[in-house]
């Protein structure tokens, strides 16, 4: 008797056409529920990289008024579209954070700590003082308490 390797099969192997076109069908679906979902997620990720930008400019500010023992400056222009990011220390900027694309809203202002992190001034794009200190970044904002203090407002 002649052995044969592997199974014999009666039908042919493959997949028949309508379970093609239930698993296209199954794909198409999940497809039309994940693109806006997906879509939402990377703008909600683009705007908290843009918002830690902002607060990572803050407190490197606090840092560095507390590392030289010296009055900084954080100071925000929204003038062009898109905002800049100046941290100032003896009068030349040490630092320039700027926006990816200026999808993002940001406040003008001035805000400096003293030589012990704490908050010295906060005034808006016009010179007025702003208390308590909040700047406003797209939907959140960032507040500078007295003690200098730097948190996610709200």
């Amino acid at each position: 008797m002649p052995m044969t390797a592997g199974k014999c099969f009666s039908r042919g192997q493959g997949f028949t056409l309508i379970e093609l076109l239930v698993t296209i069908a199954v794909i198409a679906i999940m497809a039309t529920v994940a693109v806006p979902n997906f879509q939402g997620f990377v703008e909600r990720n683009r705007q908290a990289a843009e918002f830690n930008k902002v607060l990572s400019g803050f407190h490197y500010a606090r840092s560095e008024a507390v590392k030289t023992r010296d009055d900084v400056t954080v100071s925000i222009d929204s003038s062009s579209g898109s905002w800049v990011i100046s941290v100032i220390a003896s009068g030349s900027p040490i630092r320039v954070i700027e926006s990816k694309d200026g999808r993002l809203s940001v406040d003008d202002i001035e805000v400096d700590f003293n030589a012990l992190g704490r908050l010295k001034r906060c005034e808006d794009g016009e010179g007025a003082a702003v208390s308590p200190c909040v700047v406003s970044v797209g939907d959140s904002g960032i507040e500078v308490n007295a003690a200098g203090n730097i948190d996610k407002a709200g």
